[in-house]
């Protein structure tokens, strides 16, 4: 079993005043590029028992392309020093590279080749190395597995519901995504499990088990944004139960893949990492969990061990 927790690479003065945030990072109002804070930052990761890093990369037109490419350089570099793996969550859904979504995956994916941050990626359950596109269409998704089968891709979306597909959706970018579950009369899960799609998050207790990969987090709040239309539920942190529920609850699952949101997503309060408010409370109930994970495992598997050798 792999722990992975999405970072966010974006921060600095002008992407900080972009919106309020509901928690205020413990090092203060950081810039991603900083050396010295982004030591401090892969340090904890590693402390907290993570195996891997997601980056979120924004598209190459985005204003803040340069600055997250820069912290991703950095970060890559100390992930490296200390053996530990990365992904790419690419997010090319809000400015493409074109009018086509897919030239700008594509580009994306050039890119990150061309930069040389491929040598360590993680594995995915086929044993390919592990790529992630952000909420693309069922075509653009066919696509670019198609056109990068060298990876293994899994697609993070949120969706209000996985369950019957005759459930009225308010957005059409969900309904989207109901439409061939419904012809062939299965749930939304159903459907989209089989081509790869993941939960990027989920405000019930029990995640679900997308073919290896589930998806936790401590809360999430996005009200601060005042999106039109506000879509996504508030989900309470409940002092640390929400993160401890779905933890747990999704190692029951036995998935390949544990994934958090996040260490530092601040504007949809997913965060993860030590703040103002919380200190270091949610970092050390990663790193609890996480010990007690792989100590259980570790304690079944020499269980077995003894139980085969004394058959033999």
């Amino acid at each position: 079993m792999e722990f992975g927790i999405y970072f966010y690479p974006w921060y600095h003065q002008k992407k900080w005043d972009e919106a309020p945030v509901p928690h205020r990072p413990l090092k203060g109002l950081y810039d991603s590029r900083d050396p010295e804070n982004l030591t401090w930052q892969i340090d904890l990761i590693q402390w907290c028992g993570f195996d891997y890093v997601v980056f979120e990369f924004v598209p190459l037109k985005d204003w803040n392309f340069e600055h997250c490419a820069m912290a991703i350089e950095e970060a890559v570099s100390r992930l490296r020093d200390r053996n530990m793996k990365w992904a790419f969550m690419i997010d090319s859904g809000v400015i493409p590279l074109s009018d086509n979504r897919i030239d700008g995956i594509e580009a994306m994916i050039r890119y990150i080749e061309n930069r040389n941050w491929t040598d360590a990626l993680i594995k995915g359950k086929s044993g390919k190395p592990l790529c992630l596109s952000f909420s693309p269409q069922l075509d653009e998704a066919a696509h670019v597995q198609q056109e990068f089968e060298a990876y293994e891709w899994r697609f993070p979306v949120w969706l209000p519901h996985w369950g019957e597909p005759d459930v009225q959706l308010a957005s059409a970018a969900f309904r989207s995504f109901v439409t061939e579950a419904r012809a062939n009369g299965i749930s939304v899960f159903d459907s989209l499990v089989k081509r790869q799609y993941i939960a990027f998050w989920e405000s019930a207790d029990a995640p679900h088990n997308f073919d290896g990969f589930c998806s936790v987090m401590p809360g999430y709040s996005d009200m601060l944004l005042k999106r039109n239309p506000q879509l996504a539920p508030e989900v309470d942190r409940q002092d640390g139960v929400t993160l401890m529920k779905q933890f747990q609850s999704a190692v029951e699952t036995e998935p390949d893949h544990i994934l958090v949101y996040s260490w530092n997503e601040y504007f949809e309060g997913t965060n993860i990492e030590p703040t103002l408010e919380y200190d270091f409370t949610y970092a050390q109930i990663m790193r609890d969990l996480i010990d007690e994970t792989r100590q259980h495992r570790t304690n079944c598997d020499t269980r077995r061990h003894q139980t085969n050798a004394n058959r033999e």
